[in-house]
Parts: structure tokens; C-alpha cells; sequence
């Protein structure tokens, strides 16, 4: 005699679309699955970088600039201001130039219409008579450009041997003397 199935059992043995073997599956297969769900997450939904972080950078950016623009700035204005003005360049073996300075950079300094000092021997004649008239040194101003092999009138100075550099003020003894020598040419 035959036995009843009851239809939901008689259900579950009917064809099913899904082959026997695709519901065996292995636990590499199962492991699988786990990231056969997994999605990449979409642009909209990955986190946002910190707003925060964004405007301390563009802030960063900013004073860089800024502190540039200013350094560049103000050595353009010094020289600017210094390009008419005449400076006294002192030397570590002790020679003075005086000159305006027509550019600078971290190895050299130029100097245009440079003048220096030089001594030269001068013959005082004597109050007595019958004695020799003696020998003092003096100071000269002298152009450079003026000597006898004929340079130009601009010179390059190492910074490794600057020592001081000062403005020559409006009354300035050598001043006035360097005013009259190029007046004269």
C-alpha cells in the first residue's frame, strides 16, 4: 500500500531549477560567499577627509606664500632704496670700498662706481730753511677704473670676506669728495 505523502514533502521532491551539487558546497566555497556579498563601497559613501584638515593645509599654504612674497619683497625694497645710495664695504683683510650696491646674492656682493682709498707718499716742505722737506703719508681717494692696467668701474666681492657694511650719510666727508670726482667726468 502505498504511503501518503503530504503535499509539502511531495513539493520538496519535485524538480528544482537549482542542480543537487549547487547546494553541496565546500567551505572554500563558503568562505567565498562571505565576500561574494561584499560590495566596494561607492565614492558617496567612503568617509570624507576632515574639513578641518583641509583648512589647516590651506592656511599652511598660505603663510608659505606669504612669508616668500615678503622676503622677496623686502629685499627688493632695501634694494630699491639702496640702489642711489653710496655704502662702505669693509674687507676682513682691511680694505675699504665705497660704491652703491647693484646686486647681492648669498656668495657675492657688486659695487658699481667703486672709489677706495689709497696711501700716497707727500713731500711737506720745512718751516726751517736749509732742512729736507719730509715725507707724510696721505690719504687719496681713488676711482676704480682710474689704475693703469684700465678695469671697469664694478667689482664682485666674496661675502666670506665682507665684515661690515654701513650707508654713507649725506654729509659724509668721502661722500662729498666721491660727488665732486664724478662731477668732474
Amino acid at each position: 500500500m502505498p504511503s501518503k505523502i503530504s503535499s509539502k514533502k511531495k513539493s520538496d521532491l519535485e524538480y528544482s531549477e537549482e542542480p543537487a551539487f549547487a547546494s553541496r558546497q565546500t567551505p572554500a566555497a563558503d568562505a567565498f560567499s562571505e565576500f561574494r556579498d561584499m560590495r566596494m563601497p561607492s565614492r558617496a559613501s567612503r568617509p570624507k577627509k576632515s574639513f578641518l584638515g583641509g583648512i589647516i593645509l590651506v592656511i599652511a599654504l598660505m603663510l608659505i606664500v606669504g612669508f616668500a612674497g615678503y622676503a622677496l619683497n623686502a629685499k627688493s625694497l632695501w634694494m630699491q632704496n639702496s640702489k642711489s645710495k653710496y655704502h662702505a664695504v669693509f674687507l676682513s683683510n682691511g680694505q675699504v670700498y665705497f660704491g652703491i650696491i647693484k646686486d647681492e646674492d648669498r656668495e657675492n656682493l657688486t659695487l658699481e662706481n667703486v672709489f677706495y682709498v689709497q696711501m700716497v707718499d707727500q713731500q711737506v716742505p720745512s718751516d726751517k730753511e736749509g732742512e729736507a722737506p719730509t715725507i707724510k703719508q696721505v690719504p687719496q681717494l681713488v676711482r676704480k677704473g682710474d689704475e693703469f692696467y684700465g678695469p671697469q668701474n664694478t667689482i664682485r666681492i666674496n661675502r666670506d670676506q665682507i665684515t661690515v657694511i654701513e650707508e654713507l650719510t649725506p654729509d659724509s666727508q668721502i661722500l662729498k669728495d666721491i660727488q665732486a670726482r664724478t662731477q668732474q667726468k
